[in-house]
């Protein structure tokens, strides 16, 4: 009932700010066009189901499992970042309303999905061994039975897949748990099997049994469905609760933690280039000494160089600067990502080292 009247609330508050940006498009007195601003009036709705970054007591299930425990750091102390797209944000929308559908459709099948969206929690010990502290929350889809099952129950979340990501999930769903796992190259990916895990950790912290997690992925594209089928294992088990406990420990100390040598975990980050600067990454294995104060120097020309070459001056000062730092370092594919890539050619016979920079941002 209570998540039915906050639906309800939440309507009401759109449709209040839809008329308050169609007084804005349309103002009284205007001429009026031939079609309705719909178009417009999405958009602004898409942009506006955005919420500002707040610092939280603890770590969401749904981030667990992020690679990069630098990102994790940033939303538990509530840092800037940048604002979803609105493309972005309209990918979210259908996904949620696919999912949604989902549900629907399963409960037709026969299957029961009780208890949907309910808060579970995980504590653990807090600092120096004294009382506990909630080390993460979560809002599972709900647990799944089925009459044919007998009293078998699973954690269930439903999640979209695009449907070029598609083909490349196993068809078994051990398989598919173990390829999401090992998704390094896909970041929101890697996430899921940890959240399912953290569900499964906060109801066994309660005693409440259950027969594994079930990730059911739904196709964009053809509303085709695949399965993951996740254990609570204990090696699972132990990289959530110890990835969390180091979150915990760089909040309470106020040290920044470490970048990881993996430049897709900086892409499409909302932190990156607003509260974090990203990682320069030689041949997108090591990282470069980010402690180094000319590297900030570097990053803030990089980002200014395609609009630069105009200004013939401007822009070979910012050339220098960069060629200057990249030369000093081996030769090797460079990257900082969104920003450029930079290749260092080794040296030629007469010595000189050729830089060459590739601006991400014009792709």
């Amino acid at each position: 009932m209570r998540q039915l009247q906050k639906e309800i609330d939440s309507l009401r508050l759109d449709n209040a700010r839809l008329k308050s940006q169609l007084a804005a498009l349309a103002p009284e007195g205007a001429e009026v066009p031939q079609w309705p601003v719909i178009a417009e009036l999405w958009d602004e709705r898409l942009a506006s189901r955005q919420f500002p970054p707040k610092a939280q007591p603890h770590c969401r299930s749904s981030s667990l499992g992020d690679m990069c425990l630098r990102r994790l750091y940033y939303e538990r102390i509530g840092a800037e970042k940048s604002p979803l797209e609105t493309h972005v944000a309209g990918i979210f929308h259908v996904g949620n309303e696919l999912e949604e559908d989902t549900r629907r459709a399963l409960e037709l099948m026969g299957f029961r999905i009780e208890r949907a969206q309910e808060t579970v929690e995980y504590y653990g010990t807090g600092p120096s061994g004294l009382g506990e502290v909630l080390l993460w929350r979560g809002h599972p889809d709900g647990i799944l039975t089925h009459p044919h099952y007998g009293d078998r129950k699973w954690v269930l979340d439903i999640k979209s897949m695009s449907g070029m990501i598609w083909p490349a999930l196993p068809d078994d769903p051990i398989e598919c748990a173990a390829w999401l796992e090992s998704a390094t190259s896909k970041p929101w990916l890697i996430k899921y099997v940890p959240q399912v895990v953290s569900y499964l950790l906060a109801y066994g912290q309660t005693g409440e049994v259950l027969d594994g997690a079930i990730l059911l992925f739904v196709n964009k594209d053809n509303s085709r469905i695949k399965l993951a089928f996740v254990e609570l294992t204990a090696e699972r088990a132990f990289r959530v609760v110890e990835a969390v406990k180091a979150v915990d420990r760089h909040v309470r100390e106020k040290i920044v933690p470490p970048f990881v040598a993996n430049p897709k975990a900086c892409e499409l980050c909302p932190y990156c280039g607003v509260t974090c600067e990203p990682a320069i990454v030689i041949d997108r294995e090591t990282i470069v000494d980010m402690d180094d104060p000319a590297n900030g120097l570097v990053l803030s020309s990089l980002r200014k160089w395609p609009s630069m070459k105009g200004p013939a001056k401007d822009f070979k000062d910012l050339d220098t600067v960069i060629k200057t730092r990249f030369r000093a370092m081996p030769p090797g594919k460079y990257l900082a990502p969104g920003i450029a890539e930079v290749t260092v050619k080794p040296p030629s016979k007469s010595g000189s080292i050729t830089v060459k920079i590739h601006p991400l941002e014009q792709e």
